[in-house]
């Protein structure tokens, strides 16, 4: 049996994962303590080590029990919730606790909030603060009175969304808040203390040498995301481009950063050292030099933050140095485990996060595949004379290492990610080598001289400028190669045998038959990940997106297709609703490709989502209406389809066309509607399926409305999609009463600073039928004909509301 566990430690990884999810949040601990302290026994062959083994395993059962879920957050004063709940901005002061993140006119810091103009706090709270503004100068440990207006985060109604207020709870936040323009600010004296005030100059003298070096804008966004960990500093093309070509790690502060750090101070504190013979004669040299390259480590990790794949290199310097020093043998896979045990002993809730588990999981397949692949290598290219050169082995092995590890990550990408490069081996090949031993290496340098010689530091950073303008370039072209990378379905068991039984044939290829296996299974696996065909239906269904304070309504056709109208957005925000909210739901539905895309209107709340759309998924039809086929905001969205060859229909008043077993009657604008505002040149849909009818409304307003109720196709209908999120500017009695909605479904965001849905509207729907919210239920699903729960929410399963007809 031990042998069987050490020649697979993986199979004994899957066993203990599938032990621990059989239990509840109890063995949710057990899951993240049985596989981590299973390592310690694996290289590991005395007896003894059973009693070590099942010692660590109780201990940990003990630490999850008591320990699991993060500390609950504190009651909020009275003041806060009312301004919480009435939207009004407080006079607060606040302490700034993190380095500004971001760019122009979108900034974020994370905050402690000291007190009120009214109100004294008895203690303080830890807010995440944004600032719309073209510079944000806050530096850790500044003072300043400023109007913020809060909210609580609340996740967003949809199965597949990503939990954001659980994000900041593990981080011990429980408010956002938007700070008013810096020029009504009250700057009080700093009040940062030693430590802050060294890191904080640390920070300046680099950046003033970057922003003295003639870089491109890019560029010098890199050299901020590779040194401070700002990756929002890049554009979102740029990260983009990173995430599809599998090479984001690279933008990850983590193992290359701290040995680098440790190496520029090791190697000239121990020439220094060696100077001196009764250092050098009894090793004291390496010890000291190991102390001071430890210690720039730990300022590294002060400066950028200690974030869980900063916390595992830093471990694993300083327990590597330790191991060394004890003369223990080099035992990766032990000093793993005993890395991840002790975050986990300090922090139990870093198994819930995201970023620790790409960070070790990383590493794990690295180790775990590594010793294979380089043997793998050597069989099939040693003999060559060309591969006999170290450098040429080296990146062979890194192209080989790079889509194993993706592999081995799969599961988690395509959970949380839901997109699989399959450029990655190829980009890591390119890019890896450039960041690694040259761009990253050169940036370190000069940060280094920026604290002796400012010029130096420039000369060295604009030399490095042009060599990352290259990289990307060469980063942008291959993210857009055709193919570069696919969407990914939600798995199934067959999915998971498949990558399970790669995973083992992947460990063995020096064997020949292992070598055809992992192929063929890899590429059954591929096949069945795109060809997959999506369930039939034999129903419309209708859902109300929750995607904040916007709109997106996804209508499911009978058979495979779908068309999605509107997909959300914030006009002032970098949270990009298309690839965050709309693209997984889409995917958790089996939709890779839609009939048709619908443009209501050109409000930023209704179009900019689709932009992410547009560009990734397969659209037959992109439909506008028009009268704002001219608009500047939709120009791109226009653009876009003609370089993809997407047919564009331009609808009017009196359109009408039939498919899969609907019928779409355009019943709003006119062909000429330019004297209406953009809210009124909304597209309005009469949608029906057999006897049922759906009216969707855009943000059309009363004006419109009145118009409408005079409509000869008009009549009463089953399904409402209320106009403009319920607002009083629309829902006009007359036109109500003309089409007697028996649901009505309103989009709207949680505590959204407008005020919707008004209440007098709420009003005058209850009066004909139910009433639904996504603001208030998630997400809202409708079939047509009606199933016997309908409709299905997110958060609850209201009773039957559409009779059978």
């Amino acid at each position: 049996m031990a042998r069987f566990f050490t020649s697979y430690p993986f199979i004994f990884l899957i066993l203990s994962l599938g032990l621990g999810l059989s239990f509840s949040d109890f063995g949710l601990w057990a899951l993240a303590w049985i596989p981590i302290l299973g390592l310690f026994y694996y290289k590991l062959k005395p007896a003894g080590n059973f009693i070590f083994f099942f010692f660590f395993i109780a201990l940990s059962f003990l630490n999850g029990f008591f320990r699991a879920n993060p500390s609950p957050l504190p009651v909020f004063p009275q003041a806060i919730q009312g301004s919480i709940a009435t939207r009004k901005k407080l006079t607060s002061l606040i302490k700034v606790k993190t380095p500004c993140q971001g760019r122009k006119k979108n900034w974020t810091f994370d905050g402690e909030l000291l007190g009120l103009q009214d109100t004294k706090l008895a203690s303080s709270f830890l807010v995440r603060f944004r600032l719309y503004d073209e510079l944000c100068l806050l530096k850790p440990g500044d003072y300043f009175w400023a109007k913020a207006r809060y909210k609580m985060p609340r996740a967003f109604g949809n199965p597949s969304s990503f939990d954001y207020p659980k994000h900041l709870e593990r981080e011990g936040i429980g408010l956002t808040a938007s700070l008013e323009a810096v020029s009504y600010w009250k700057i009080l004296p700093s009040q940062a203390d030693f430590w802050e005030n060294f890191l904080n100059q640390l920070r300046e003298s680099i950046r003033t040498s970057l922003k003295g070096a003639s870089l491109s804008e890019e560029a010098r966004a890199l050299f901020e995301a590779l040194l401070f960990k700002n990756k929002k500093a890049l554009l979102p093309e740029t990260l983009h481009a990173f995430e599809r070509t599998g090479t984001s790690h690279l933008l990850v502060v983590s193992g290359l950063h701290l040995g680098l750090c440790f190496i520029f101070a090791y190697f000239p504190f121990y020439v220094i050292f060696s100077l001196s013979f009764r250092l050098a004669q009894q090793a004291w040299a390496k010890f000291l030099a190991s102390v001071f390259g430890c210690l720039l480590c730990f300022i590294y990790a002060c400066l950028v933050g200690f974030s869980p794949s900063v916390l595992r290199a830093l471990c694993f310097v300083f327990l590597g140095m330790l191991w060394l020093f004890l003369r223990k043998k080099k035992q990766v896979w032990t000093l793993l485990s005993l890395v991840a045990w002790l975050l986990l002993s300090v922090k139990p809730s870093f198994f819930k996060d995201l970023g620790f588990l790409l960070s070790f999981l990383s590493v794990f397949w690295i180790i775990y595949f590594g010793e294979s692949f380089k043997n793998f290598t050597e069989d099939l290219l040693g003999s060559s004379w060309v591969f006999k050169n170290k450098l040429v082995h080296g990146l062979v092995w890194i192209f080989a290492l790079s889509f194993a590890v993706q592999w081995g990550l799969m599961p988690l990408l395509v959970k949380y990610f839901h997109r699989l490069s399959l450029i990655s081996p190829i980009a890591n090949f390119i890019l890896s080598p450039l960041i690694a031993f040259l761009i990253l290496p050169g940036i370190f340098l000069a940060s280094c001289l920026s604290l002796v010689s400012l010029p130096w530091a420039t000369g060295l950073f604009e030399i490095l400028g042009s060599l990352t303008d290259f990289l990307l370039k060469t980063l942008l072209w291959l993210s857009s190669l055709p193919g570069a990378w696919i969407w990914m379905r939600p798995w199934g068991v067959f999915h998971y045998l498949t990558w399970f039984l790669g995973v083992l044939a992947l460990r063995h290829l020096r064997h020949r038959f292992f070598l055809i296996f992992s192929f063929l299974i890899i590429f059954i696996s591929a096949l069945s990940l795109s060809l997959w065909p999506r369930k039939v239906e034999d129903h419309l269904r209708l859902s109300l997106l929750d995607v904040g304070q916007g709109e997106s309504f996804l209508v499911e056709l009978p058979g495979r297709e779908a068309v999605l109208i509107d997909g959300g957005g914030f006009a002032y925000s970098d949270f990009e609703v298309g690839l965050n909210l709309v693209v997984p739901e889409l995917l958790s539905r089996g939709i890779i490709s839609l009939k048709a895309l619908v443009v209501t209107h050109a409000d930023a709340d209704h179009f900019k989502g689709l932009e992410e759309i547009l560009d990734n998924f397969g659209v037959e039809e992109l439909w506008l209406a028009q009268a704002s086929q001219y608009h500047p905001q939709l120009q791109y969205l226009i653009k876009q389809a003609e370089l993809k060859k997407i047919k564009i229909r331009f609808l009017a008043k009196e359109d009408c066309f039939v498919f899969n077993k609907t019928r779409w009657q355009v019943l709003w604008p006119p062909k000429s509607a330019s004297s209406f505002k953009d809210n009124n040149q909304s597209l309005v849909f009469k949608l029906c399926y057999g006897e049922y009818c759906a009216l969707l409304t855009g943000d059309i307003e009363k004006p419109v409305e009145k118009i409408l109720s005079e409509d000869p196709y008009l009549s009463k209908i089953d399904l409402l999609k209320v106009a403009h999120h319920g607002s009083r500017s629309s829902s006009d009695i007359q036109f109500l009463n003309k089409i007697s909605p028996q649901l009505s479904l309103i989009s709207a965001g949680f505590a959204n600073r407008f005020g919707f849905p008004h209440h007098e509207v709420l009003k005058s729907l209850n009066s004909f039928g139910r009433v639904l919210s996504t603001h208030e239920v998630g997400q809202i699903q409708v079939s047509f004909p009606p199933p016997k729960e309908n409709p299905k929410t997110s958060k609850a399963k209201p009773s039957i509301m559409l009779p059978m007809k």
